[in-house]
């Protein structure tokens, strides 16, 4: 499996005001890189948010030592050797370095 992740370069601009015709702000989201991962699906949980009830799914990753992740980035797509798009864009909840890979937590809306 091969994962893209993207980056939101407008939240690290110094001064981030620009509003688009709705009046939020402008998001610029771009691909930072291409790694080989091991991604699996979670098991979905319900949890209560502003907007009322939200199920979601609790998706897994791991990627190499090295990989330009952090958190904020989210994962674009994670496709199989062949190219084909097995997970869409999930956004990184959590961050676990370990001795030999980077452990991701991941969120989707269900």
């Amino acid at each position: 499996m091969r994962v893209t992740f993207e980056r939101n370069y407008a939240l690290l601009a110094a001064r981030n005001e620009d509003v688009d015709g709705f009046g939020q702000k402008v998001q610029d989201w771009r691909e930072i890189g291409t790694w080989p991962c091991y991604a699996w699906a979670g098991k979905p949980r319900t949890t209560l948010r502003d907007v009322g009830l939200v199920t979601t799914d609790a998706p897994g990753m791991i990627v190499p030592l090295g990989a330009d992740v952090v958190l904020g980035d989210r994962v674009q797509r994670v496709t199989d050797r062949m190219g084909k798009q097995l997970f869409g864009a999930m956004s990184i909840t959590g961050i676990a370095p370990r001795a030999t890979h980077v452990e991701l937590q991941l969120e989707t809306a269900a």
